[in-house]
């Protein structure tokens, strides 16, 4: 069987954290420690073994043992159950998409949705290069007189016409204020629409995780 984590308990996923990558990892300690927006499913709600840990809105993660018979033999029928219940209503969402960072769970989870079509993918990262960025922004040309740059805060976000803020805001944080509180973000707005915007997505004690996202590509 497969259960649904009581928010007070995601504390007892903790030692699932083996890798460093797990470790550090934001999302995971974000959701974890209640920060920001996210569902932890697990094998014994007592003292978990194997976790799924989904993203609202933006995916999956499994930690833990994956060779754990109890979870995987039921991983199937909760996919196409509970979860596509839960994350449709959570978001609205009508896709599975998992991130693998282990072999064998890569593994376990092609065998586990071997009955429908998928699409294996890679993930790209980068390190922070303070030189090259400054470099770079000295090219950087201003913006054109009708757009405008603007701190996210309650104001902007209440007058935000398209309600398109606190629709991407409120599909990572619980609240508003939660992000008011806690996180930060900037946006460009143009004949008082919101153009794009960067954001905090996910925090853990000092750092952030952003979203950069364009909503109209047009301008």
């Amino acid at each position: 069987m497969i259960y649904k984590l009581d928010k007070k308990d995601y504390y007892k996923i903790k030692r699932l954290l083996q890798t460093p990558d797990q470790k550090n990892d934001l999302t995971l300690n974000s959701i974890m420690n209640g920060m920001n927006r996210g569902t932890i499913y697990v094998d014994n709600l007592q003292e978990p073994n194997t976790a799924l840990i989904d993203v609202t809105g933006i995916s999956s993660i499994f930690i833990g043992n994956a060779t754990n018979k109890q979870f995987i033999n039921s991983l199937r029928e909760f996919l196409d159950n509970e979860l596509k219940i839960d994350t449709y209503e959570s978001c609205g969402g009508t896709w599975f998409i998992a991130v693998i960072k282990d072999e064998i769970w890569e593994q376990v989870l092609e065998n586990v949705i071997a009955h429908k079509e998928y699409e294996p993918d890679y993930e790209l990262y980068y390190q922070f290069n303070p030189e090259a960025f400054v470099s770079l922004k000295e090219q950087y040309k201003s913006l054109l007189d009708n757009y405008l740059i603007k701190k996210i805060d309650t104001e902007v976000i209440k007058n935000d016409p398209d309600g398109i803020l606190s629709e991407v805001l409120e599909e990572v944080w619980y609240t508003i204020d939660d992000f008011n509180t806690h996180g930060l973000g900037y946006c460009i707005i143009k004949d008082n629409k919101i153009v794009s915007a960067c954001f905090s997505c996910c925090v853990h004690e000092n750092k952030h995780e952003i979203s950069v996202e364009t909503y109209d590509e047009k301008q």
